[in-house]
């Protein structure tokens, strides 16, 4: 009888380590899997950071190149200005009693052409003196010419010549020219484009570009 209640009381003891084992076992599967769920979603959270941090970078914009066509349009249009400022200069100085003396010499050397007949062709071309093209039409003589059209070219010419040279300093400081400087800078251009006017088609680049108009 005494044998039979340890044998129950053993196998009780027995059930119960069983039991306690069993819900251990049960509780660290629990643990470890709750653990799993925030590996798992910590996993989740770093890689969509990597993904907004490592992907596709919004492309930058290429800064704009220094010479724009904005400040060509701008050199061009001084450039332009030079050119006209010039051109009616030099026709005001050939009306002007100051070149009355230098024409009469030039004159001296024209057989058809005479010192009235140039004051009034002058005259008639100052309000058109505007461009480059404008003003190479009255130096250049061109086969449609007459003689006495190519005298007049001549002496225009020559005239000019003389102006850019003797009187331009004078000129400059002396008008309403708000850049003197670069009138004056330009002087000697213009006084060489004068002198071979038939490659008169662009101040800056001299005799490789051509005027447009």
């Amino acid at each position: 009888m005494r044998f039979l209640k340890n044998k129950v009381a053993k196998a009780m003891e027995l059930a119960q380590i069983r039991l306690r084992k069993q819900i251990k076992e049960e509780a660290l599967e629990a643990s470890s899997a709750s653990f799993a769920k925030v590996d798992q979603a910590i996993a989740m959270k770093t890689e969509e950071n990597t993904s907004v941090t490592t992907g596709p970078c919004t492309p930058k914009r290429v800064p704009k190149s220094p010479e724009t066509p904005v400040k060509r349009k701008r050199e061009s249009n001084i450039n332009k200005n030079i050119v006209k400022n010039y051109a009616r200069a030099m026709v005001n100085f050939a009306l002007s009693r100051v070149a009355t003396p230098y024409l009469q010499e030039l004159f001296q050397k024209e057989e058809y052409a005479d010192l009235k007949g140039f004051l009034i062709f002058i005259e008639a071309k100052k309000e058109e003196v505007t461009s480059i093209r404008r003003l190479r039409d009255m130096l250049v003589v061109s086969e449609q010419d007459g003689e006495l059209v190519a005298g007049y070219k001549r002496v225009f010419k020559a005239i000019g010549i003389i102006f850019i040279r003797d009187f331009t300093v004078n000129w400059v400081y002396n008008s309403k020219i708000a850049d003197k400087l670069t009138h004056l800078k330009y002087r000697f251009k213009m006084l060489r484009r004068v002198q071979n006017p038939e490659f008169f088609t662009y101040l800056e680049d001299f005799g490789s570009r051509k005027q447009q108009m």
